[in-house]
C-alpha cells in the first residue's frame, strides 16, 4: 500500500484522486460521483 501511495504522486491529478480515495476507503460509487459531479454526496443527502 505504501508503494501505491508513493506511485500515486507520479500520475495525473485525476488518477491521484481516484487512488487516494480508494486508499482512504471510499467506495467506487462515491469516487465515480465525485468525478462526475465534482462534489460529494453525504449519507443523508438526497440524490
Amino acid at each position: 500500500m505504501v508503494d501505491l501511495f508513493a506511485w500515486a504522486w507520479t500520475v495525473s491529478a485525476a488518477q491521484q484522486h481516484c487512488i487516494l480515495g480508494l486508499l482512504l476507503g471510499y467506495g467506487l460509487d462515491a469516487i465515480r460521483l465525485f468525478e462526475e459531479l465534482g462534489t460529494t454526496v453525504g449519507p443523508f443527502d438526497q440524490k
